[in-house]
């Protein structure tokens, strides 16, 4: 499912109103995301803690979920979505997802915790898009080439 360019529209006017939002907010909550692979879940260990002062943004939610569902072919749950500074004073829109991992036997052996950014999710779509035109061109080519 490719994002058309109406969505791409209103998600920019949606993080312009939010970057407005987060310049006004009193005060800015404390969020702590975290990042782990299925394994370290599976066996319980700690999970990576990402700490990001901002304002949750759970309207986007739903432009989100398509974009990641684009990238990652798992049955994903976005949990949580910030715009906000980072501890290292990286600033953007971060989400944190999440989807449960299955054996070949079909059983649950853990939950895979992943924390990217807006940024990265465009970045990641732009070269997607890059490489699908280049397949199309190539199929164009060949079907010149067979008279189709």
């Amino acid at each position: 499912m490719e994002m058309k360019p109406s969505q791409i529209k209103k998600i920019m006017k949606e993080i312009s109103d939010l970057y407005d939002a987060l310049s006004k907010a009193e005060k800015l909550e404390k969020f702590v995301l975290r990042e782990q692979n299925w394994l370290d879940n599976y066996n319980g260990y700690e999970p990576r803690k990402i700490i990001v002062h901002g304002i949750s943004v759970p309207s986007l939610y739903s432009e989100i979920h398509k974009a990641i569902k684009e990238l990652v072919n798992e049955d994903i749950h976005v949990d949580e979505i910030v715009l906000g500074i980072d501890e290292y004073g990286n600033f953007d829109i971060f989400i944190q997802y999440s989807y449960d991992v299955y054996n070949q036997y079909g059983n649950w052996v853990g939950t895979e915790y992943t924390v990217t950014t807006l940024s990265e999710i465009i970045s990641r779509l732009k070269e997607k898009a890059e490489k699908l035109e280049k397949v199309y061109e190539i199929i164009q080519k060949v079907r010149k080439e067979l008279n189709l």
